[in-house]
């Protein structure tokens, strides 16, 4: 039915951190279909669940995210800045992970966005901050990374930790963008963490209307124009451009 030509191959990922789902409704690629015909400047979130079909799972989704499957909470700011030991933890873990962590590849929803918005896709976030877990003795033989410019401050990597601040000038700047933009459509968020969430609320100031597609519950269900319930990798590749 898409008119679309990605010539992508993609290499078959094992779906097993996309949660149980029934296939999309034709009403819903018809609802979708039709909210991004209707606007010139859309506004597009990605969340977690957008990576999924990766690979790489996500935190919330039931029965799959990690938060169903034990008892794991990623490293806070706070924690992380706390002591050498929390530091060392936090990069063995992510030394170890990151072969597998860096190998999982885009999946089509990702190169469907890319295609809508024809720019790089570079962004595929094993745990979603590619995290594993370590016994304490294994940490501790890990050697910390020091700091390239003093050698001895705390070398801390270029994300934003839970329990973090995105930095002010980048909110600032997707506000702006946001107040050019007509519409917003959130795809695989939960929209739990209030980084992603406010931009849903500033588009709820403007009257922006908001679609969201994803498989489980969201913070913004209740400001959406509406919700679809279906896997991105499905739905997506329906939907003309």
């Amino acid at each position: 039915m898409c008119v679309r030509n990605i010539s992508h191959t993609f290499k078959l990922v094992p779906n097993r951190f996309v949660p149980t789902h029934e296939h999309v409704l034709k009403n819903d690629v018809t609802l979708l279909q039709d909210f991004i015909q209707s606007y010139a400047k859309l506004f597009v979130i990605t969340g977690a669940g957008i990576s999924t079909e990766s690979g790489i799972p996500d935190y919330r989704s039931k029965g799959v995210g990690l938060y169903s499957q034990n008892s794991y909470q990623p490293m806070r700011i706070k924690e992380f800045l706390s002591s050498s030991q929390a530091q060392r933890r936090y990069w063995a873990r992510s030394y170890i992970q990151w072969p597998i962590f860096s190998s999982s590849q885009p999946n089509q929803s990702h190169y469907i966005l890319n295609d809508w918005f024809s720019k790089e896709v570079r962004d595929v976030k094993l745990r979603p901050d590619a995290d594993i877990y370590l016994e304490e003795d294994e940490v501790s033989r890990f050697i910390l990374p020091k700091c390239p410019s003093c050698d001895i401050g705390i070398m801390q990597p270029n994300i934003v930790f839970f329990g973090a601040n995105v930095k002010k000038e980048k909110v600032e700047q997707i506000y702006e963008k946001i107040n050019y933009c007509d519409s917003i459509l959130v795809l695989g968020s939960s929209l739990q963490v209030f980084s992603a969430l406010r931009f849903v609320l500033r588009g709820k100031e403007r009257n922006l209307p908001i679609g969201i597609v994803s498989l489980g519950p969201t913070r913004g269900d209740n400001l959406a124009k509406f919700k679809i319930v279906a896997r991105l990798g499905e739905i997506l590749p329906i939907i003309k451009i």
